[in-house]
């Protein structure tokens, strides 16, 4: 009998043992429960990793390392690291689990080479990938190397790069666990990874496959280009194939001494034989092959798929080495039938989703009440104070603006299907009238059209593992602090965008007056939202302090400790005059997107009082140890607006520090012009890509007409070239640099733009997280072949990814 407290074979483990046995484990033993061809193996359970660090005081003796680690020192880094591991190495692995271990390696045949590799619970970090920080060793033989080689997995977790990680993403260092797969080793032909859909727009009718020569090291490190292939689901035909160069594989290295087992000592790289180098390393029927396999995977796990696959040299069979769930957030899978219903209205498809719904034409925020749940709000341009409506409706189409309207960004942030730019909606449009729209395609139907569309909830993966490792961090854009709980297990590295503007739109003349409410004048209601200004000329502040604290508290604690960058308020005059008291304390303004807004206004002596309570509230969180709340400055202009805004902070207890940062929002001329003066009043730079298009180009951002023109164009040269100005500016002055509009998620070009160019980290709405974090995977590797190989950067070289 085997004790399953250490060892458990992969063919008895299932999905839910990944608690003890990691992702991999867990999902190899799902697969060859399906009957699936996975090489033979078993697991050393999480519980070997605890026995090791309970023996004496290893723990404590780690944990003082760690405390004297330099983060910017990349000797002392490396020096703590060796330090760390030399303890872990050295504890005697107790004699009842090596016996375990002899006689189970011994089970897979006699002196058999196996692979040792890695494989993560890290169950309560459900948006950290620790894939490919912990060492992994192929071709190994020998019950001493593979014990050699399982203590050297145990003590990469802290490898210097695996050290460096965690402290960045904020993470304990002893909250993730490994557990260990030993499996027989293959020899392979070539090797690769498949998806079950397009994993760059997550298209599920097709499986595309990647593969190369040899082992898949030269892929996974970007070392070679390799073949790829688009494959139909409907009837497994090929509907495209791109046959690369390649002129690099990995392959067995020479046999290995007894005591030299290093990492990936036992592959070697070579040249591909010049005969093969343009060769396809999969011949169509093993291409028809493995997409069956896709295929019955898929439907075994009854959600789109990541695979890993080796062809095995002589033989050339085929066996899946890894599975694992690739997720496509809330993926609409829409295909439209034969229909006699007819397109009535076109507008600019700006959020994604269809609904058939009955149409409620609001034109006055007055009538607020009057909108129903589950209604399509037809509406000619919302603002921020129209967002307790937006929240009820099944969709929004709007007569004006343009891809980058607040209807848009909110109906992202919402996940409702969005139609913007629809050229006489609310006169075409009748309240009652049944349509169906198409936010992708910005079509409005007449009735109930038959499309069938199927939406998947958010399903993470069992193993972090699932979500590649990018150098550039993916932050997510956030205004609703009441969906940080549907869209925290998403895979971002913080908040790069706490909007304030729809909490301050929420804090409505009901809410702060109650019974008491004054008469309201002009437009006002008891749904409308109340002026700062007039919150504190009726003493009223604690309702807006408090409003403000519980929404930013939900978020910061919700993702606690990854950083929550909160963007000061940034109302126009026109949406603040439509507040209850707004027609008191606003000016009327012909352009208000370049007005009184950002800046400007918590310098003036007459919206002064209201920042300052904007102060209070970060002051208050930062005092209840939210220290993950940091701040940024909407539209700078000048220099001097900043100093002076600045002191005001401090004024009230805000003072930038290392722990506390404030960062800048570039979004004017002026800022680009003057980026390295104001680099030195702040920690970071965020592209606002929308304000700064419209004003580098003189393009209104919410005009239909010259959208559909191509005048607003954030791929424009004189655009770009602001942003590679930016960057270069904020990495000379070493300050960190974000971008935060919505450009980088549609615009493919852009985003490779922006990696090529080393912008530290990109933040997106919710719906475009997944996409953009494996879009700049794919893009960080390209960046990779393009080095030439004398000066390519090994991804295990933490020196040079650091300083890269």
């Amino acid at each position: 009998m085997l004790n399953k407290a250490y060892i458990l074979q992969l063919k008895e483990l299932r999905l839910d043992d990944g608690h003890i046995v990691g992702g991999k484990n867990a999902n190899l033993g799902e697969l060859l429960n399906a009957g699936l061809p996975v090489p033979n193996g078993f697991a050393i359970t999480t519980h070997v990793y605890d026995e090791l660090f309970s023996q004496g005081d290893t723990k404590e003796k780690i944990y003082n390392i760690l405390k004297k680690v330099d983060f910017d020192n990349i000797a002392n880094l490396n020096s703590c690291s060796r330090e760390i591991r030399k303890i872990i190495e050295e504890i005697p692995i107790p004699q009842n689990i090596l016996a375990l271990i002899s006689e189970n390696y011994n089970l897979l045949g006699t002196n058999v080479e196996v692979a040792v590799r890695s494989s993560a619970t890290a169950e309560d970090l459900p948006t950290a990938s620790f894939a490919g920080q912990m060492d992994s060793f192929l071709f190994i033989r020998g019950t001493k190397n593979v014990i050699k080689s399982i203590k050297k997995t145990f003590s990469s977790m802290f490898s210097p790069r695996a050290i460096y990680y965690r402290n960045e993403k904020g993470f304990n260092h002893f909250s993730v666990k490994i557990s260990i797969t030993i499996q027989r080793m293959l020899s392979p032909k070539s090797a690769g990874v498949m998806f079950t859909l397009n994993p760059v727009d997550g298209n599920t009718d097709i499986i595309y496959i990647e593969g190369s020569w040899g082992v898949g090291e030269t892929i996974v490190q970007g070392k070679v280009e390799p073949d790829s292939f688009t494959i139909l689901k409907s009837d497994l035909s090929i509907s495209k194939n791109t046959i690369s160069t390649k002129k690099t594989m990995t392959i067995r290295g020479e046999t290995q001494g007894e005591y030299s087992i290093a990492e990936r000592a036992s592959i070697t790289e070579v040249d591909v034989p010049e005969e093969l180098q343009n060769q396809p390393c999969l011949t169509e029927d093993q291409v028809i092959d493995l997409s069956k396999y896709a295929k019955i995977i898929e439907e075994h796990y009854g959600k789109p798929m990541d695979i890993e696959w080796v062809v095995e040299n002589n033989t050339d069979n085929i066996y899946l080495v890894q599975a694992r769930p690739e997720t496509v957030h809330s993926k609409k899978i829409v295909k439209e039938e034969k229909t006699e219903s007819t397109v009535i209205a076109k507008g600019i498809g700006a959020s994604a989703g269809v609904r058939t719904g009955v149409v409620h034409v609001i034109t006055d925020i007055q009538d607020a009440d009057k909108f129903k749940e589950n209604e399509i709000l037809i509406t000619p341009m919302t603002t921020p104070d129209w967002t307790p409506i937006m929240k009820k409706a099944t969709a929004i189409i709007t007569q004006s603006g343009g891809a980058t309207a607040h209807a848009a960004i909110v109906s992202r942030e919402l996940g409702i299907p969005c139609i913007v730019g629809v050229r006489d909606a609310i006169t075409t449009l009748s309240t009652g009238q049944e349509i169906t729209i198409d936010g992708s395609t910005g079509f409005i139907y007449e009735g109930s059209v038959h499309l069938s569309a199927q939406e998947e909830e958010i399903s993470l993966p069992l193993s972090n593992e699932s979500w590649p490792i990018t150098r550039t961090s993916i932050y997510m854009n956030l205004g609703q602090p009441d969906l940080i709980e549907k869209y925290k297990g998403l895979p971002f590295d913080g908040i790069g965008l706490m909007r304030t503007e729809l909490i301050i739109a929420n804090i409505t003349a009901d809410l702060v007056y109650g019974t008491e409410q004054p008469k309201l004048t002009g437009r006002a209601n008891a749904l409308s939202s109340v002026h700062p200004l007039q919150v504190i000329a009726d003493g009223k502040q604690k309702y807006f302090i408090d409003e403000l604290y519980s929404g930013i508290s939900k978020v910061a604690s919700a993702i606690f400790p990854r950083p929550v960058i909160v963007r000061f308020s940034d109302f126009k005059t026109n949406e603040y005059k439509l507040m209850y008291g707004g027609d008191k304390y606003e000016i009327d303004e012909e352009n208000p997107m370049i007005g009184w807004r950002g800046i400007s206004r918590y310098v003036s002596k007459k919206y002064e009082p209201a920042f300052r309570l904007e102060c209070q509230v970060i002051k208050k969180l930062r005092d209840d140890g939210f220290s993950n709340v940091w701040v940024m400055l909407p539209f700078a202009r000048k220099i001097s607006e900043v100093q002076q805004t600045l002191k005001i902070m401090e004024d009230e207890g805000l003072e930038r520090s290392k722990f506390f940062k404030v960062w800048l929002m570039a979004e004017t001329p002026s800022f680009v012009l003057l980026a390295d003066q104001f680099a030195n009043y702040c920690d970071g730079f965020s592209i606002g890509s929308n304000d700064l298009t419209q004003l580098i180009l003189g393009v209104d951002r919410d005009s239909e007409l010259l959208a559909t023109m191509g005048y607003f164009n954030e791929q424009d040269p004189a655009v770009l070239k602001a942003i590679r100005h930016l960057i270069s500016v904020a990495h000379d002055k070493n300050i960190t640099i974000s971008i935060c509009g919505q450009a980088p998620s549609d615009q493919k070009p852009l985003l490779e733009f922006l990696i090529n160019y080393s912008i530290d980290s990109i933040s997106v709405n919710p719906d475009a997280v997944i996409n953009t974090r494996r879009s700049v995977a794919g893009s960080e590797r390209k960046q990779l072949l393009r080095l030439r190989k004398d000066k390519f950067i090994d991804s295990n070289d933490l020196e040079s990814v650091m300083s890269s």
